[in-house]
């Protein structure tokens, strides 16, 4: 099921923008929104998994000859789990890119009320 993993980092993907804290527009709080319960479905996806590495590692050691069908069991797995890091990354990069967004749009609100604060103080008689 690591297709499915990627298949959801591809949708969250599309998602991409930049946001956090009290700076986030509604766009933006939706896409972590989105992106962070698809860490939580890529969590559950390991959890399944694990449960089929173990459901396939006890098939194998049934057999008399299982090196070889422990050895395709465990790359499988392992390449499995790759893949399942990677849309991690993929996604925890993401949030992090809509949160930096987020608090560059804020830095420059600051910067426009602080110049607005100067010129209506030079303003002032």
């Amino acid at each position: 099921m690591p297709n499915l993993a990627l298949t959801l980092a591809i949708a969250f993907a599309a998602a991409l923008g930049g946001a956090h804290a009290d700076t986030r527009t509604d766009f933006e709080a939706a896409q972590e929104d989105r992106l962070r319960s698809g860490l939580a479905a890529l969590a559950a996806e390991r959890q399944r998994v694990r449960g089929r590495y173990a459901e396939q590692e006890l098939g194998c050691l049934e057999r008399f000859l299982s090196a070889s069908c422990l050895e395709e069991v465990r790359q499988g797995y392992a390449r499995a789990l790759r893949e399942l890091e990677l849309v991690q990354e993929s996604m925890e990069l993401q949030i992090r890119q809509v949160q930096a967004g987020a608090r560059q749009r804020a830095r420059q609100e600051a910067v426009a009320q602080h110049a607005q604060a100067i010129e209506t103080r030079r303003t002032k008689p």
